[in-house]
C-alpha cells in the first residue's frame, strides 16, 4: 500500500506540474485568467485572498478588456450547480 501511494502521488505531481507549465505559455488561459469580467476567476482570486494570504502574491493582477470573446461564467447554461450550494 505504501509504495503505491508513493508512486501515485509522484505521478500526480508530476502530472499537475506539466499542466502548469502548459497554462504558463497558453495566451488564451492568461487573457482569460487576467479578465476582470470573468466571474469565475474573481471568485477564485477572491478566495485565493481570503484562505491563502501568502500565496495571493502570485496570482496576476485582473485587467479590464473589451474583448468580448472570452466566456464569462454565466454564458455557461448548461453547468450543473453544486450540490453543497452558494459557499461565500
Amino acid at each position: 500500500m505504501d509504495f503505491a501511494v508513493r508512486n501515485l502521488a509522484f505521478l500526480i505531481l508530476l502530472s499537475i506540474r506539466r499542466a502548469v507549465e502548459i497554462v504558463k505559455e497558453d495566451p488564451e488561459y492568461m487573457n482569460r485568467m487576467t479578465d476582470g469580467k470573468n466571474e469565475f476567476y474573481a471568485y477564485v482570486r477572491k478566495r485565493i485572498h481570503e484562505s491563502l494570504p501568502n500565496e495571493s502574491q502570485y496570482v496576476p493582477d485582473p485587467v479590464d478588456t473589451l474583448d468580448s470573446s472570452t466566456p464569462k461564467s454565466s454564458e455557461f447554461s448548461d453547468a450543473v450547480a453544486s450540490p453543497r450550494g452558494s459557499q461565500n
